[in-house]
């Protein structure tokens, strides 16, 4: 592998993984660059960095990447971040992101499911690696409560530890309200 991008991927990571293995003959490069400021995102000096790093809360994870929102402080907003977005992917694409929340709760749904087992019935393991899986996913398409709920639990569980039940049932609120959003927004 020549290069390697980082989660979640942003647009100006590739433009600089793509120029870095490319000769510079091939031009490909150069259109990039051409492209100018507009083709990269407003979060480019940002670091990602992956749970493990040596944070010890959700919240300290949370800053130390970037992400500073909180499940509280996205009380009653919309669950997906069509702003944070665009600033990813350089410009409004609704359709895109209509299509990625659609495969997001496709593909989550079960993991959802496997992720509540796990945490009822103790398994400290497939809880870690079920809520990093619903982090993940849920950051990549902008679902900012739900994210910061499944990192809670996935750092929480990291520690040794499950979180209460009652957790859960903050996730499959907030699980609710996307899948809620989602039929009625076109």
């Amino acid at each position: 592998m020549d290069a390697y991008v980082a989660k979640p991927v942003r647009v100006d990571t590739i433009e600089r993984a793509i120029r870095s293995v490319l000769p510079v003959s091939s031009g490909i490069g150069s259109r990039i660059e051409s492209q100018g400021p507009g083709m990269q995102s407003a979060h480019s000096d940002r670091q990602n960095l992956a749970v493990g790093d040596g944070a010890t809360t959700p919240a300290e994870a949370d800053a130390r990447d970037g992400t500073l929102a909180t499940a509280d402080a996205t009380a009653g907003s919309e669950p997906f971040d069509y702003v944070g977005f665009c600033q990813m992917f350089g410009e409004p694409d609704r359709p895109l992101f209509l299509e990625l929340i659609d495969t997001f709760l496709t593909v989550s749904r079960p993991v959802m499911d496997d992720l509540d087992a796990a945490v009822r019935g103790g398994d400290i393991a497939a809880a870690t690696a079920l809520a990093h899986r619903l982090s993940g996913s849920s950051a990549a398409c902008h679902a900012v409560a739900l994210r910061t709920l499944a990192r809670e639990i996935e750092v929480t569980a990291r520690h040794g530890t499950l979180v209460p039940v009652e957790a859960l049932d903050s996730l499959w609120h907030e699980w609710d309200k996307c899948v809620a959003w989602r039929s009625i927004t076109s």
